[in-house]
């Protein structure tokens, strides 16, 4: 923050206090910030009829950095006045304005709050005062910012979670989680430490940690509350209070309403939102009969891609299909997802001739139009031959290459090596062919299956990446990846939609589907330790990581 302030000219102001008792006397003070400001003009206040000016008094402040070799020096000049209000009600002071180097700088509008207050009231405020060393009712709170809480489903909503304070802090303690449901999460920030930055919020100034970032997509229309993040604080003893204060806030309950579609929907909508683009191509638009050949959807742009269903394919004559393939390449930027999204479907043809994939049309809804737009690809021409047929390619002749011509003494077989190996392999392809089809349609007819065989590639990827992760000792993205990696092997071994539940919820359906004690005990244990290391007073170090991924495959392994 402080190199920030280096680089240019700030102007802000503040006040002690935004609720003010009839007749008693508040605070704004006026920050100017850079470099070689000592000659700056004093601001000018601006007109005010409820409320008088009684005194006013400066100061000022010089910090030295060095950068990359370099010398900067930056100063701050605090301009504080000190006002008192005659009347009760809510009025604002208008900006302070101040000309320098031929440009004019103009601070933020404040809103004050005056009120009647009772004897025991006023001792009351005095007291907090002495207590805290500030001089407002609301020292430190949680806030949780929803930038746009009116949206449709499939769009995305950006919630984040921060912490402000006016007092020193002892310590801090994470009691619960915000949780949400009927919505899909992607985690954006979760720091493990606790960075303080000063900012004004509401015309006072306050030290600012980020908590906690997600992003939101509700799943249908209605109502969605984003319940509280509660913490323990303990705030750092003074003279009044020597070993310190400790007390729970939690941010307020928030709700995001969630508009329904248009009545009118395409015949061709799913589930997307956002702005796409679709295209689709084949490897080849020649195949052998009985071979499976894919088809390739790709949508990119910028939207719901991570948990997009798939576009439906038409019916088509002679030609069977399998349930696709998925294939994300995305990223996270402001409130949504961008990048693309690969669907591979496979396709068979069992009759050779030419065959036709008709158009494939596809519908999603456009959130910044908010209306709903269709893209089609194709169709698709493919030319199928038959199957080679093995009578067909030997001959019995004398040309035939069986045939042994002598030469003296001596015969040379014209056979080649291996010849029975190439006489087997249209037969070996068959029957891999053939096993391939029969895999898949077991997989496009029976759901459970189809997840169960998943889970090895994803195992396989998880613990790659989680090992990766190790390597380079970084413990935050360990502990995201491993919670991501447990619920994604949840979610396919027991068809449990892991992510929406909250733990307690996930931990009962699992409990239901007759999982020891023990297992679930491990299971709270891990998602716990991964939510809450960033908490911890220091980074975890790889013999930590090492045994906890041990852990996870002594769990998967009993559980699979």
């Amino acid at each position: 923050m402080v190199v920030l302030l280096l680089l240019s000219f700030t102007f802000t102001a503040f006040v002690d206090r935004t609720t003010v008792p009839v007749g008693e006397s508040f605070i704004v003070t006026v920050s100017a910030s850079g470099e070689n400001i000592s000659g700056l003009n004093n601001p000018i206040p601006p007109e005010m009829d409820k409320v008088d000016i009684i005194s006013r008094s400066s100061s000022h402040s010089t910090q030295i950095q060095f950068i990359n070799g370099k010398v900067s020096k930056s100063t701050t000049i605090n301009y504080e006045y000190r006002m008192l209000a005659r009347k009760k009600g809510e009025f604002t002071i208008p900006p302070f304005t101040l000309k320098y180097k031929g440009k004019d700088y103009k601070t933020d509008p404040i809103k004050i709050q005056v009120v009647e207050a009772s004897q025991q009231q006023i001792s009351d405020i005095k007291r907090e005062e002495r207590k805290s060393g500030i001089t407002t009712t609301s020292p430190i709170f949680i806030d949780c910012s929803i930038p746009d809480a009116n949206v449709y489903p499939g769009e995305g909503v950006l919630v984040t979670f921060k912490l402000y304070s006016r007092v020193n802090l002892a310590d801090v303690g994470l009691v619960s989680l915000p949780s949400y449901q009927g919505v899909w999460v992607e985690e954006i920030q979760s720091p493990q430490r606790l960075d303080f930055k000063r900012t004004v919020k509401n015309g006072i100034t306050y030290s600012e940690a980020l908590l906690k970032q997600v992003l939101l997509f509700p799943l249908k229309s209605g109502e969605i509350e984003i319940k509280p993040m509660e913490m323990d604080v303990e705030l750092r003893g003074d003279i009044f209070s020597f070993f310190g204060e400790r007390k729970r806030i939690a941010s307020p309950l928030k709700k995001i309403k969630v508009k329904p579609f248009p009545e009118k929907r395409p015949e061709y909508f799913i589930d997307g939102v956002g702005t796409f683009r679709m295209s689709a191509e084949l490897d080849s638009t020649n195949i052998v009969a009985g071979t499976p050949f894919p088809l390739r959807i790709r949508i990119k742009g910028k939207g719901n891609l991570n948990f997009l269903s798939p576009p439906e394919l038409p019916e088509m004559r002679r030609i069977n299909t399998f349930r696709p393939e998925s294939e994300e390449k995305t990223q996270i930027k402001g409130n949504t997802i961008q990048g693309e999204r690969i669907f591979t479907y496979l396709l068979t043809c069992e009759e050779s001739g030419i065959l036709k994939v008709p158009e494939i049309k596809w519908s999603y809804f456009n959130s910044e139009k908010k209306s709903f737009v269709t893209k089609s690809v194709g169709p698709f021409t493919i030319r199928v031959k038959s199957r080679p047929i093995r009578g067909d390619t030997l001959k019995i002749r004398e040309e035939d290459i069986a045939f042994i011509m002598p030469i003296g003494k001596k015969s040379y077989t014209l056979l080649p090596r291996f010849f029975v190996l190439w006489l087997l392999l249209p037969l070996i392809i068959l029957i891999g062919s053939g096993y391939y089809v029969w895999e898949r349609r077991k997989i496009m007819k029976d759901s459970d299956y189809a997840r169960i065989k998943a889970i090895p590639a994803e195992l396989q990827r998880g613990f790659q990446g989680l090992q990766k992760e190790i390597e380079q000792d970084r413990a935050k993205l360990f502990y995201q990846e491993l919670s991501r990696l447990l619920l994604r092997f949840l979610r396919l071994r027991f068809g449990i939609e892991a992510f929406s539940l909250q733990k307690d919820e996930l931990l009962k359906e699992l409990k239901n589907r007759e999982i020891q004690q023990g297992t679930l005990s491990e299971i709270d244990r891990l998602l716990k330790r991964s939510e809450e290391v960033r908490f911890a007073a220091g980074l975890l170090g790889k013999q930590e990581m090492e045994e906890d991924i041990a852990k996870l495959k002594r769990l998967i392994r009993d559980l699979h």
